[in-house]
């Protein structure tokens, strides 16, 4: 919950940010757009790496470790063809832009196999009452 407020703050103020921060001497104000730009885009995972960490650790207390092994070859097909992608189309700023789109697509394939698992192991649970 935390997260998404997060991510829409650092993403408005993402150019005062780097303007206090680093706009000094050979630091121009063209510089300061770029980075605030691609920090903006950046922004964007936040939510969705917080809640990723979460179903990684319900995924390896489950011991499915190979989900994460899929996830991770999945992250990485991704990452390159948005990288590609979104470079050609929108430049630097697509590669920030590339790597939230890849926590997106992370952490909805984790989740999908974490609810997966859940389901399978209340199906294999004894009934609690006994019927």
């Amino acid at each position: 919950m935390i997260g998404i407020p997060a991510a829409l703050i650092i993403f408005g103020i993402s150019k005062p940010i780097i303007e206090i921060v680093f706009e000094r001497g050979s630091f121009t104000s063209q510089d300061t757009s770029v980075v605030g730009s691609v920090q903006a885009m950046f922004a964007f995972q936040i939510p969705f790496y917080v809640a990723s960490i979460v179903v990684v650790r319900l995924i390896s207390s489950m011991r499915a470790n190979h989900i994460l092994m899929w996830g991770a070859a999945l992250n990485l097909l991704v990452n390159v063809i948005l990288n590609l992608v979104f470079i050609h189309y929108i430049g630097l700023k697509g590669i920030a832009l590339s790597t939230s789109c890849v926590y997106l697509a992370s952490f909805v394939f984790l989740f999908y196999f974490a609810d997966k698992l859940i389901s399978r192991e209340e199906r294999l649970a004894p009934d609690p009452s006994g019927d």
